[in-house]
């Protein structure tokens, strides 16, 4: 019984600190039952790799805490061809060791690799790589602009259009290195402070395959010299594919009233990488929407239409579990107003990108307006990507990303800086009452959102 009370207290406990009026949700940021998940969730699980057994873990720790809270709770399985894990990773100029993060879902290395260093300039990215066998590559210049911003600041603001300067070319260069005979790929991280990065996605097996992995960006300068003066390089990377696995998509419902075979869905991704806790990416997400649940149970009286919370599997690959969610839902797309989605950091929200829909506009900017005092300033007809609202925006359901403030996620999301300690309570309540007034509102609106 001890577990079961400490899953439940603090869910119980807090539902007793929300008022019956849908106005009081407003005055629940003084509350910290966002930040209390999300310690629970970084605590209790840590890193949740798409695929790995601590992805399953926090599916089942999910769904636990959203049926106590008395929600329809059901989980959608999403196969998948193949699951990775990190292994030994060493890399050696001379007698000096330096860092490097193997790329997930990359082979690693035939045991321990000494090569010369070649860099593979972005220019000559898509020309001869034949020059390049038998070689450990450097993928392109160092990086000029380290924390490339994540969401450009909100909304409305003019703004001079940024240069962005040229990106290695990953996705079509990499096989064609492999087929030059390449032996591994450098990245710089791109991160200030010396982090590093991550990325990786599970589909990418079209074609040969090399060992890749990122490399603080100061070494990476280093090894661009070193390449100069044709030095080699030690380098073991030990991550590896693993026999087919699968993850998921936690859904819990709060049944609507009038209309209850109409949607609202509130929903983030709860995969990370695995450097780290992923406590902004995306456990804020989860947390925001988790604690939305609570808050809208604690009201104590049905929406006017349902609201569906999910907790998307393996966005970090490619938002295969958004895009299983429309696949195997396709009955409810029509009857779906909106969906909001939190995945840009712990911050407050301080707008809504609307992806280009002016028919929502006015709707919005009136839903929005109570929600000023909290600092949401805004709403915008921007697009915005990068987040699992794609795929049902591609599908024709209005589906938007809530704007945040970045803070330091540029620097800290995929990287091991993803921790608790980077995640303000506050502002993390702020986003969870946000998320459960929009989902409230758009339910009790007498029309579904204009397509």
């Amino acid at each position: 019984m001890r577990n079961v009370r400490a899953l439940l207290y603090p869910l119980l406990a807090g539902a007793l600190l929300v008022a019956s009026h849908p106005k009081d949700l407003l005055k629940a940021t003084d509350q910290r039952g966002a930040f209390e998940t999300l310690q629970a969730l970084t605590g209790e699980i840590g890193p949740r790799l798409a695929g790995s057994p601590q992805d399953a873990a926090a599916h089942a720790w999910a769904s636990a805490r959203f049926k106590a809270l008395g929600l329809t709770v059901r989980t959608e399985e999403i196969p998948m061809a193949r699951t990775w894990a990190r292994g030994r990773e060493e890399a050696r100029l001379g007698d000096r060791p330096f860092r490097v993060a193997q790329v997930a879902w990359t082979p690693g290395t035939p045991g321990r690799l000494k090569a010369p260093l070649a860099l593979l300039p972005i220019a000559q990215a898509q020309g001869d790589l034949s020059p390049f066998k038998g070689r450990i590559v450097l993928g392109g210049e160092p990086v000029q602009a380290l924390d490339p911003p994540q969401m450009r600041p909100p909304l409305r603001m003019k703004q001079a259009p940024q240069a962005h300067p040229p990106e290695f070319p990953a996705g079509r260069t990499l096989p064609a290195l492999a087929q030059a005979g390449a032996l591994a790929v450098l990245m710089d991280a791109g991160k200030s402070g010396e982090a590093l990065n991550m990325d990786g996605d599970a589909l990418r097996a079209r074609g040969p395959e090399l060992p890749v992995a990122y490399v603080p960006h100061a070494e990476y300068i280093g090894l661009v010299e070193a390449a100069a003066r044709g030095a080699e390089l030690e380098l073991l990377l030990g991550g590896a594919f693993g026999p087919p696995g699968r993850t998921f998509n936690t859904v819990a419902e709060l049944r609507g009233g009038e209309k209850a075979d109409e949607l609202v869905i509130l929903g983030a991704h709860l995969d990370s990488w695995d450097l780290a806790t992923g406590a902004m990416d995306n456990g804020a997400g989860v947390s925001a929407v988790m604690e939305a649940a609570r808050l809208l149970v604690g009201l104590k009286r049905p929406p006017r239409r349902t609201v569906r919370f999910v907790l998307f599997g393996a966005e970090e690959q490619g938002y295969l579990g958004a895009y299983a969610h429309v696949n195997q839902n396709r009955r409810d797309l029509g009857k779906v107003s909106a969906v909001f989605i939190m995945d840009t950091g712990a911050g407050a929200v301080d707008g809504i990108a609307l992806q280009g829909r002016r028919k929502v506009q006015a709707t919005m900017l009136a839903l929005v307006k109570p929600l000023r005092p909290l600092g949401v300033v805004d709403t915008d007809l921007r697009m915005e990507t990068g987040t699992d609202h794609i795929p049902f925006h591609e599908a024709g359901v209005p589906a938007f990303c809530l704007e945040q403030k970045q803070h330091t996620y540029a620097r800290d999301h995929h990287s091991a800086g993803d921790t608790l300690d980077k995640v303000d309570p506050a502002e993390l309540q702020q986003c969870a009452v946000v998320m459960a007034w929009l989902g409230w509102k758009v339910a009790a609106l007498p029309a579904m959102l204009p397509r």
